[in-house]
């Protein structure tokens, strides 16, 4: 047996790992895609240390266990943000999603389980602390493809666009752009949502507990199922931290 997900958050990384029996370390993997950076985005300074990569959100902050910790700064940023989300998406949740073209789903849970140190790298623009991160014209594609060369295991992808400076559209670039799988870490505040995400090709998807009492979590866990997507539900209520994962079959 692996051990569980470890998320790794300190002062020089911003990274998740998922740590299971095998050789690689984290500053292997780490190294790994700084190379891949490198060879792909030909100006990123040399000298960049650990710090400075994930003050550039060229690594990971650590999310699929937990919400992204910027928003902690805010105590009811995640409330904003949701209340915002369902503004903007009120006009379209009604519209019909061909999820028959959508791209077959990549496994997910199989890719995690397997021996070895597992890391899911991040396409961020924005967050709420530190503001703009990526420039207007960041090649998310490119930074995708080098996430890939340099052993990501799986690439998470903002869409939500006020505060993180993300879209679908993002995701769909990214998913389109890379052979491994990729998160929607979306607020998902409408089961609706959920087919527009894998019509994009989102392979799994963050839900906030935070945002949703206990029943209507589990009903989008199921309806995220019934759409082919890998749920992860994650987040604190009234301090009881819950969480919960299912798997959508791929066959």
């Amino acid at each position: 047996m692996g051990r569980p997900v470890r998320t790794c958050s300190g002062p020089s990384s911003s990274m998740m790992a998922v740590q299971k029996s095998g050789n690689a370390s984290t500053l292997d993997i780490i190294a790994r895609v700084k190379e891949a950076l490198a060879r792909a985005l030909p100006g990123l300074p040399p000298e960049l240390n650990v710090r400075q990569l994930a003050d550039q959100s060229l690594f990971v902050r650590a999310s699929i266990d937990g919400v992204v910790t910027a928003v902690a700064a805010r105590p009811n940023v995640v409330e904003e943000i949701a209340e915002r989300r369902r503004a903007d998406l009120a006009p379209s949740l009604d519209d019909a999603v061909d999820l028959s073209a959508a791209p077959p789903p990549r496994p997910v849970a199989e890719r995690l389980a397997a021996p070895g140190l597992h890391l899911i790298a991040e396409i961020k623009r924005a967050s709420p602390s530190a503001g703009r991160i990526a420039g207007g014209g960041e090649d998310i594609v490119a930074r995708a493809r080098a996430y890939e060369a340099g052993g990501a295991a799986a690439i998470s992808v903002l869409c939500e666009p006020h505060w993180f400076g993300g879209s679908v559209d993002d995701l769909r670039a990214v998913r389109a752009a890379v052979a491994i799988p990729v998160l929607a870490k979306e607020f998902v505040v409408d089961e609706r949502q959920l087919p527009v995400l894998r019509a994009a090709g989102a392979d799994l998807v963050l839900l906030l507990a935070v945002l949703h009492p206990a029943k209507r979590l589990a009903r989008l866990v199921e309806r995220a199922f019934g759409t082919r997507l890998f749920a992860r539900a994650t987040g604190q209520r009234g301090g009881r931290r819950r969480s919960k994962a299912k798997a959508a079959a791929t066959s």
